[in-house]
């Protein structure tokens, strides 16, 4: 039987003494070796030692120490395991208190409002989600990966992003019908003076920079 020193038995009973007092003591079947112990009456452990209070992991097998005889995970990685991604596919570590469906914020944001998705503004043109790295994106945090719908379509048919002074003009006036052949590239940009040497280099970076387009506008 085991027990520390501070046990002993008197009249068929188990008692601990501490403090210059004694308290009642039990006789208790280890719960891991079947070995009988004696432990003070106030305690609950059903455990005779601090070996036998490990048990192994029932994901990855490793000794560990638990609270109770219902606890059968080591950690939190190995009760909730690993998952893949709806959206992207990818293999991820489940989070406690998070579905298991994606691997982070951007792919539960992707299921549930999915590239192209498109809302009003205000102003009543259009906005619409783009992929990722989009040249022309938003950037503040609640507008990120959104533009607006009218600039978006222009860019992606001329296969380059729009440069600060092009703006796009819709020529019936319907800032929310942005079918391509209702945009018009516009430009606002202006020469520096009016000296001919200013003219001159203007023009020829109007023409260095529209000429290749002249089908695509057309």
């Amino acid at each position: 039987m085991k027990h520390g020193p501070q046990f002993y038995e008197e009249d068929g009973e188990w008692w601990y003494r501490g403090g210059g007092r004694r308290y009642g003591a039990d006789r208790r079947i280890c719960e891991t070796c079947g070995d009988e112990f004696v432990i003070h009456k106030s305690s609950t452990t059903p455990f005779c030692s601090r070996d036998c209070w490990r048990k192994p992991c029932a994901t990855c097998g490793k000794l560990f120490h638990h609270r109770t005889q219902r606890v059968v995970y080591c950690s939190d990685d190995c009760k909730y395991g690993t998952a893949e991604c709806e959206q992207c596919g990818s293999t991820f570590q489940v989070v406690k208190n998070t579905t298991g469906k994606w691997c982070s914020t951007e792919c539960s944001y992707e299921s549930r409002v999915p590239t192209g998705s498109v809302r009003p503004h205000t102003d009543g043109y259009v906005l619409v989600k783009v992929p990722p790295g989009t040249p022309g994106s938003r950037k503040s945090p609640t507008m990120k990966r959104w533009m607006f719908e009218h600039r978006y379509v222009m860019q992606e048919h001329l296969g380059r992003p729009l440069l600060p002074h092009e703006e796009v003009h819709h020529m019936n006036g319907v800032r929310d019908d942005n079918r391509l052949e209702n945009l018009e590239l516009w430009s606002t940009s202006q020469p520096a003076g009016q000296r001919v040497v200013d003219l001159l280099a203007w023009a020829r970076e109007i023409v260095q920079t529209y000429e290749p387009l002249i089908g695509a506008l057309t």
